[in-house]
């Protein structure tokens, strides 16, 4: 097995009025004002869609990310949608997940089909400092939000930005 750590890479596609969203190899922080982009668009339309959310490509993803992808479920929760799909083969990835209460929100599998034939890959986005300290914040905030555990370990993070930030909330 190759050894090296693969570049980070975000594609989507829609099929039948599903989003996909496939992320692969290293998932860092720097990728996720593109992935919160494009869920402000895919959010944003009439009816939204349900999204399929495929880590088997992923090698790891960090927290900033995970908090951009609780968007989804927040957002399925409040239409009344069932707990989005989340596709996580790999027992390291799973466990990440299941250790920041992801199984709370989504419905993890080690399995889905679903047609990968048009997926595009997410053009990566620049974001001034101010513009990611706000989105790393946030994405922190949401995973704080999802259960006593995770309010525990993400406030230090949380405090330190909000100072960084300026934030008073």
């Amino acid at each position: 097995m190759d050894q090296t750590m693969p570049e980070g890479r975000i594609e989507v596609a829609q099929s039948d009025g599903h989003w996909v969203l496939r992320l692969q190899g290293v998932i860092r922080f720097t990728l996720s004002p593109a992935l919160n982009q494009w869920l402000d668009r895919v959010l944003a339309e009439p009816g939204g869609g349900q999204l399929l959310i495929d880590l088997s490509r992923t090698q790891s993803i960090d927290s900033t990310n995970l908090g951009v992808l609780a968007r989804i479920a927040r957002f399925a929760r409040e239409r009344g949608d069932p707990a989005p799909l989340m596709i996580a083969p790999d027992p390291s990835i799973s466990a990440l997940l299941h250790g920041v209460c992801f199984d709370q929100l989504f419905t993890i599998v080690a399995s889905a089909d679903y047609s990968a034939a048009q997926l595009q890959a997410l053009a990566p986005l620049d974001a001034d400092q101010a513009a990611m300290l706000q989105l790393v914040l946030e994405a922190h905030r949401r995973l704080a939000a999802i259960d006593a555990r995770n309010q525990a370990e993400f406030s230090p993070l949380i405090d330190a930005l909000r100072q960084q930030a300026g934030d008073d909330d």
